[in-house]
C-alpha cells in the first residue's frame, strides 16, 4: 500500500471517529438540508434521485449504479 493511500485511510478514520462522537441532530445539521430532512423523517431515497437533485443526473447508468453500490456499502 502506498504512503498516499495510508494517509487517505488515516484521514478517513479520523473523520469517522470525529463524526461518531457527534449527536444525531448535529450530524443531520451537517448533511445537506433536503437529504437531512428526508433522513430525519425516516424516508428512504433512491441514489439516482439524490444524484439528480445534486447535478449528477447526467451520469451514465453504469456510473450511477456504482455510486449506489458504494452508498449501500457505506
Amino acid at each position: 500500500m502506498s504512503a498516499s493511500a495510508r494517509r487517505s485511510i488515516r484521514r478517513l478514520a479520523a473523520a469517522i471517529r470525529a463524526a461518531a462522537q457527534l449527536d444525531v441532530a448535529t450530524l443531520f445539521a451537517l448533511i445537506d438540508g433536503d437529504t437531512g430532512t428526508v433522513l430525519a423523517d425516516g424516508h428512504l431515497i433512491r441514489t439516482g434521485d439524490h444524484l439528480e437533485q445534486h447535478g449528477g443526473g447526467d451520469l451514465r447508468d453504469g456510473y450511477q449504479s456504482w455510486y449506489g453500490r458504494h452508498v449501500a456499502d457505506a
